[in-house]
């Protein structure tokens, strides 16, 4: 159970969902991940990420998202991460509390699609660019 703790959690939501994922064998392999523009700007900082797939989960919690602001910031960061070639799912209270089944099979699905479908590291989806600066 220690080693399911993480203290870089920001909210209850975030805990719980991490710890349904880990149950069913989903472990995050990053939390609050900094996700970067190919330009190495930063993006922003995501609840859950599988780099090496490019599938990121997030836990919003009404508290944090209900705002016009906050509502904004999150088109923004997913269309960042579209753009970016990553996948993004986004789960609220109730899903995962009272829906957990439906959080368990989105994210088995999402994985098991973006591993079928893997890209080499470094490349967007949908590019045959490389995303990290070229060396000069």
């Amino acid at each position: 159970m220690i080693d399911c703790c993480d203290p870089r959690s920001g909210s209850v939501l975030e805990s719980a969902l991490r710890m349904l994922l880990i149950e069913h064998e989903m472990r995050p392999p990053r939390t609050q991940y900094e996700m970067r523009a190919v330009s190495g700007r930063h993006l922003a900082r995501v609840d859950f990420a599988w780099p090496e797939l490019r599938v990121i989960v997030e836990a919003d919690g009404f508290a944090y998202h209900r705002d016009r602001r906050a509502y904004l910031r999150d088109r923004t960061l997913g269309n960042a991460c579209t753009l970016a070639g990553w996948r993004l799912l986004r789960f609220s209270w109730e899903d995962v509390f009272r829906h957990p089944a439906y959080v368990v099979r989105s994210a088995r699905e999402v994985l098991t699609l973006a591993a079928a479908t893997r890209h080499p590291p470094g490349r967007p989806a949908g590019t045959g660019q490389d995303a990290r600066p070229r060396r000069r």
